[in-house]
């Protein structure tokens, strides 16, 4: 997925963007229960949240981009939390940078 060119991780943001949403609330809405659909909603938002990590390291400026901030911090639940900090290790794998170069490089992303 590394591979894969700047505009096509774009794309698949913005085109699966609704589904992240709701899938995003579903998963917190559900009961405790591990069944399939629970598995497969939490594969699925692992992958969406990896490919938001690659958008992040490749410093992307779409118009999405501001939309998943928005989500990710009205959303406050633990399950939100803890793919927050999954979002975070991915970036750091991918990136290498220290919590210094973090605050550097993305303090222009303040939400309105």
């Amino acid at each position: 997925m590394r591979s894969t060119s700047d505009d096509e991780i774009d794309q698949q943001l913005i085109d699966h963007y609704e589904d992240f949403q709701e899938n995003l609330y579903r998963i917190q809405n559900m009961n405790n229960t591990i069944d399939f659909q629970w598995i497969s909603l939490l594969a699925w938002l692992k992958y969406y949240a990896q490919i938001y990590a690659i958008a992040l390291n490749n410093e992307s400026h779409r118009s999405v981009m501001s939309r998943i901030d928005r989500l990710l911090t009205n959303v406050d639940s633990p399950f939100s939390s803890t793919l927050k900090l999954f979002i975070f290790k991915q970036l750091r794998q991918i990136s290498e940078l220290t919590l210094d170069d973090y605050c550097d490089r993305y303090s222009y992303r303040n939400l309105d």
